[in-house]
């Protein structure tokens, strides 16, 4: 079995949990009359933290959130990365969660919810299925800590366990959204998530060239 390089897991593990920030900025472009969200989800506060507090020169000269580069928003997502994880060692924390999707789902829930939410958010779906396994639930407190961080992990690796991790944190994302919005509240974000794998593989499906079948003719196209 190939064995891949820990700096080329590393990178991939950015380039997923930051895939909001490509697709909506595509979206953005592609059309704008869609309701796509040009700002990736990046308040004017969150912009203004960033910048004052990141040290980062990339983010001195912007202003608003819909003026950002794709690379400033980028910027802009890792140094809250690096602040709702802070306790398990910031932004490369994701590595040991072992698995891209996963690590996506969670960054995206902490990006949206903040601390404490988030955080309790992701503990409330660990515990669903740390109970159906008869296990001891972790403290539902709020903290992206080790404990939630190492339990999150070993469910994100598991071959059985992996897809109802990602269906229980976008179940317990929705019910947040209800109550903090009233349930006015687009989950297509959430739902984004959700389903990252499948559709990357529908995509790559459709995008691979067709080839013959042995045994079978292949039809001529219309004029």
């Amino acid at each position: 079995m190939t064995r891949i390089a820990p700096r080329a897991v590393a990178r991939l593990l950015l380039l997923v949990a930051l895939l909001p920030i490509v697709l909506d900025s595509a979206e953005a472009q592609s059309d704008s009359s869609a309701g796509a969200n040009p700002t990736a989800g990046i308040t004017q506060e969150r912009l203004d933290d960033a910048r004052q507090n990141s040290n980062n020169p990339d983010l001195k000269d912007a202003t608003t959130p819909d003026q950002l580069t794709v690379r400033q928003k980028a910027e802009v997502y890792q140094y809250v990365f690096n602040k709702e994880l802070s306790e398990v060692g910031g932004f490369s924390a994701l590595n040991r969660v072992g698995d891209a999707y996963a690590a996506a789902a969670l960054n995206d829930t902490l990006f949206t919810e903040d601390l404490p939410d988030g955080a309790t958010t992701i503990q409330r779906a660990v515990n669903r299925i740390r109970l159906n396994q008869l296990l001891e639930p972790i403290p539902e407190n709020g903290k992206m800590d080790a404990t939630t961080l190492a339990a999150y992990a070993e469910i994100a690796q598991g071959h059985e366990t992996r897809d109802m991790l990602l269906d229980y944190v976008a179940e317990e994302r929705r019910f947040w959204s209800a109550q903090k919005y009233g349930g006015h509240f687009d989950d297509s974000r959430i739902e984004r998530f959700r389903f990252a794998e499948a559709r990357a593989a529908q995509e790559a499906k459709a995008a691979a060239p067709v080839k013959d079948i042995p045994g079978f003719r292949t039809l001529p196209e219309k004029q």
